[in-house]
Formats: C-alpha cells, sequence, structure tokens
C-alpha cells in the first residue's frame, strides 16, 4: 500500500512538473509548408502554403506540443529579390493546381462535396470573381474569358462554367494539357496511359471537341508543358532538359539542361521558367 501511495505521489509530481508548470517556460512557433506552385509572371510565383501555429508546453520530463490553429495562404513570391507577401483570405483551396491568365487566378481544389471546385481570382487584389463546383480530379488549364476549364476526373473533359456541362475529349485521363493562347479551340496535352491517342509521355494536339488529334511528339516522356505567346510553340520538360517544339511536330531543340528531382511535392511550367517544390518544402526556379 505505501509503495502504491509513493508511486502515485511520483507521477503526481511529474505531472505538476510537465504541465502544472509548464505554462512558466511554454514557447509558441509557426511552421510553414508550401503545398502547390504556381508561375504569375517570369519574375513572380504564387505559392500555397501550410500555416500551422503551436504551443509547446515544457515540462521536467518531457515537451508537450500542442497545436493551437492551421490554415492555408496564398503567397507572391519575388525570385528576384527573395521576397514574398500573403495575398487574399485565407484558404481559399488550390490543393490541385495554380494557373495564371489575363489579370486571372484559378485555383483548382479537390476535396468533398463543395470542397471540389475551381475558383478565379482578380489577379491583383485575390478577390474571388467566381467559384465553380464540379467533381475534378486534376486542373490543367482555362480559358481567358474563364468559361471553360480543361480538367481529369477519370476521362479528360472541358467543363462549361456557363451551362455545368461537361464534353468528354477523351476516355481516360491525360498527364497536362494546355489551350493555345491564339486559339482556344485549339489545345495540346500529354498521354498518360498506354493506348492509342494516349501514350504515357507523348505529346499531342487536338480540337477542343476532341477531334483532329494528331502525335506531335513520341518517345520523349513528356512530364509538362506550356505554349510560348505566338500560339504556334510548346515548351516542354522531360526527365533531361527543357525543349522547344513546333505545334505540328517540325524544330526540335533542346533548350536547357534540367534534371527534376525524383520526387517533388509541386511542379510550373511557363515559356522561360520553371519552379518547384521539392520534398523537404523547398522552392527552386531556373529562369531559361
Amino acid at each position: 500500500m505505501k509503495k502504491a501511495i509513493l508511486l502515485n505521489i511520483i507521477l503526481f509530481i511529474i505531472i505538476i512538473l510537465n504541465f502544472g508548470c509548464g505554462g512558466l517556460i511554454d514557447t509558441y512557433y509557426m511552421e510553414t509548408e508550401p503545398t502547390t506552385i504556381g508561375i504569375k509572371d517570369e519574375n513572380t510565383l504564387i505559392l500555397r502554403v501550410f500555416y500551422r501555429f503551436s504551443q509547446n508546453q515544457k515540462g521536467w520530463m518531457f515537451d508537450a506540443p500542442k497545436e493551437l490553429n492551421s490554415f492555408y495562404y496564398l503567397l507572391e513570391k519575388d525570385i528576384n529579390q527573395d521576397k514574398q507577401w500573403i495575398k487574399g483570405e485565407k484558404n481559399l483551396g488550390g490543393n490541385i493546381g495554380i494557373i495564371y491568365h489575363n489579370d486571372i487566378i484559378g485555383l483548382g481544389n479537390i476535396g468533398l462535396g463543395d470542397y471540389s471546385f475551381v475558383k478565379f481570382l482578380n489577379s491583383n487584389t485575390y478577390q474571388i470573381i467566381k467559384s465553380v463546383n464540379f467533381s475534378i480530379g486534376t486542373f490543367h488549364d482555362f480559358t481567358n474569358d474563364s468559361k471553360k476549364i480543361l480538367f481529369n476526373y477519370f476521362k479528360f473533359s472541358e467543363y462549361n462554367c456557363d451551362n455545368g456541362l461537361s464534353t468528354q475529349l477523351l476516355p481516360y485521363d491525360v498527364l497536362d494539357a494546355k489551350y493555345c493562347p491564339i486559339n482556344e479551340n485549339f489545345l495540346a496535352y500529354i498521354g498518360e496511359t498506354i493506348t492509342a491517342n494516349n501514350i504515357s509521355g507523348d505529346l499531342y494536339t487536338m480540337n477542343n471537341d476532341g477531334t483532329n488529334i494528331n502525335t506531335v511528339l513520341a518517345g520523349y516522356n513528356v512530364i509538362k508543358i506550356c505554349w510560348k505567346p505566338d500560339g504556334k510553340t510548346i515548351v516542354f520538360l522531360n526527365n533531361n532538359g527543357i525543349w522547344n517544339i513546333n505545334d505540328d511536330g517540325s524544330g526540335l531543340i533542346k533548350i536547357l539542361d534540367f534534371n527534376l528531382p525524383t520526387k517533388y511535392k509541386s511542379i510550373a511550367l511557363y515559356y522561360n521558367l520553371i519552379a518547384y517544390i521539392d520534398e523537404d518544402g523547398k522552392v527552386v526556379s531556373v529562369k531559361f
């Protein structure tokens, strides 16, 4: 009995030292973790960053960390001056893509129910212009008037924001897809399967009704694409560099030796800039 009482007293003292007195020496800290990356222009990145505020309750025997609050913010990062600014309200979304066009930012988000959406923001104020809710798996691109969206949801489709209808372009997903900047009835995409017109890593063009599919390049294991502003040239990334090719398959040229890490969290490609978040959360950008 005496041993049991003594043991209880010792345990009580440990608890008091760790928690009861911990308030005198508690510390508070904030952790940040970039999760998604987009490119606004050749000098500016848009990041979705997870913020976690925690309290570390110090004790005699052990620490007792406690999360107090957490949320996401969008940041603009100037890659030349290495400065960044929080933009907009918290928890706007963007976990599957951040795309910029024509002074509009598109945020793709996947989640349950109403948490699957694409939001369009004013790129200066970061205020929401409109939000459309629909089932989405991958957010590829949107038109300059923000009326149509290229996306995957077990098939490659185009969503019409005006009438809420989706048009199937292919009966399977694609790896990436982008509208042509001078003719948004035309697009380029990267295959993701082993079926005809969708071989993994091959580059194709098509009309936005699913017709007129042409192979631009095969066998180069393309990972990411972006059109140049002229609407004739496609910039693409593969395992060993960044390349240019005309949309008819001519003019293939390597413009930069570049090795993407095997593991990364998010990647974005612009016609003269590549940026990614590595597995440790470091933001890397390279101009070319």
